[in-house]
């Protein structure tokens, strides 16, 4: 079974490789001219995904990032946050699979509801205006602040033991990953949500590793396919991050692989709050300015 899926996940990286490469090539010239700078992009490459592997939000850091340098435009900034960390994600996702074990059937049908959210996602997000899709992921990055500071405090329950769940839990939890899916293309990142999911339903909370990179190698790849194809990403931050990221990977693997997660939980949360804060306080200036 692991074969299997990890076949799966090579073909997936192939397709996904091929659709963003052949965009790179025929948009060079707009990709050079993007407002991004190429020497200091590895470095944030790879602290992103270095925090990710531990379960940090990559989206929430990547928007705090990238906004407040102003390297991309919003309207382009959930296809990019999503594009930059497939390859990253495949890494991730081969270690945790590999390393963790739990149920192969409930684990294949959180995959198959998060990719099925994640190709509907994209084609209702390009329809949004700028200032919602502000709002939108502003708020959402609090949901997952409050929701990750419930589990640090112990107000949620997060210390299960299961490895599977019955056939019940296993439809509800197949729901909300499916909306979760869909989410992750608006830029809204799973890790939070996937966590105290997981935790509040009996499952030990390592769980949410497999799960979450798991499902995610194959959701994010199919909504990042669609906003590629549409061009509306940053090419530059994407090309290198994909590149870059992996090494981050590979660092917190090898190396600092023993990392207290409650930690690395606070400075996710901290970086959750002020990338929320960058998003929505552009809109309400602007909507205090509108009714003065």
């Amino acid at each position: 079974m692991v074969g299997i899926l990890f076949g799966l996940i090579g073909l997936m990286t192939v397709s996904y490789l091929w659709v963003l490469v052949r965009d790179l090539v025929q948009h060079r010239p707009a990709m050079h001219a993007e407002p991004t700078n190429r020497r200091l992009l590895p470095f944030t490459a790879m602290l992103i995904f270095f925090l990710s592997t531990f379960g940090a939000s990559d989206f929430a850091i990547s928007t705090a990032i990238y906004t407040r340098l102003k390297w991309v435009k919003i309207r382009d900034l959930p296809g990019t946050v999503n594009a930059q960390c497939v390859i990253p994600l495949v890494v991730m996702a081969v270690a945790y699979i590999s390393r963790i074990k739990m149920s192969w059937w409930l684990l294949t049908l959180c995959i198959a509801a998060q990719v099925l959210g994640a190709f509907i996602g994209p084609r209702l997000v390009m329809r949004l205006p700028d200032a919602l899709i502000r709002r939108v992921v502003g708020i959402g990055l609090l949901i997952s602040a409050v929701l990750l500071f419930s589990g640090q405090v112990h107000w949620l329950h997060t210390t299960g033991t299961a490895t599977s769940l019955s056939p019940m839990k296993t439809g509800v939890l197949a729901i909300l990953l499916f909306i979760y899916g869909a989410l992750n293309n608006i830029g809204i990142g799973s890790f939070a949500p996937t966590l105290i999911t997981v935790s509040l339903m009996g499952l030990s909370p390592l769980l949410a590793f497999p799960i979450m990179m798991g499902a995610a190698v194959f959701s994010i790849p199919v909504g990042s396919m669609v906003f590629i194809k549409a061009g509306q990403y940053s090419r530059s931050i994407v090309a290198w991050t994909s590149a870059f990221g992996v090494v981050g990977v590979l660092v917190a693997i090898f190396i600092v692989g023993h990392l207290q997660l409650t930690v690395i939980n606070w400075i996710i949360l901290a970086v959750l709050l002020y990338a929320a804060y960058l998003l929505i306080k552009p809109a309400a200036i602007k909507k205090a300015d509108s009714s003065a």
